[in-house]
């Protein structure tokens, strides 16, 4: 038979046991929780990198006579002299762009605009129209850098 001291140390083993498997669990549901957010964080990341980039391919569809990708809503812009989309680039990004471009003897589509981190400093996406070549200028300082 069990004694008394041998009764209370099993209890107090189950006590620390269950307080073991309770904090077990609440670190596992912890855990979960966070994978979800973390996840769910990922995806939609992933979802803004692809919309990205799909936005970047300017495959098929009908092309005007500049090459300007109609249905995606490119128009060519005479000022600027490349295909863009009219209400994507503020004045400054037309500055840059109009910059990248006045060295090219070919025409091409304006596919992103990215402001850099200091006044008149750009990256500025381009495909070619006649290949559909993509490649990126570096405006620095309202300058042609690359």
């Amino acid at each position: 038979m069990l004694k008394f001291n041998q009764i209370i140390n099993i209890k107090n083993m189950l006590k620390k046991i269950g307080f073991f498997l309770i904090v077990l669990i609440i670190v596992l549901l912890i855990n979960g929780c966070a994978n979800q957010v973390i996840n769910k964080d990922s995806n939609e990341n992933l979802n803004i990198e692809k919309e990205e980039v799909e936005s970047e391919l300017l495959i098929g569809g009908q092309r005007d006579e500049h090459g300007c990708l109609g249905p995606a809503g490119y128009t060519w812009n005479e000022e600027i002299g490349a295909c863009i989309r009219e209400w994507e680039l503020d004045e400054d990004q037309r500055r840059a762009v109009k910059t990248a471009i006045q060295l090219l003897s070919y025409p091409v589509t304006i596919v992103k605009v990215i402001n850099a981190q200091c006044l008149g400093c750009f990256t500025i996406r381009l495909q070619r129209n006649d290949n559909q070549e993509m490649f990126s200028v570096d405006i620095e300082n309202w300058e042609f850098k690359n």
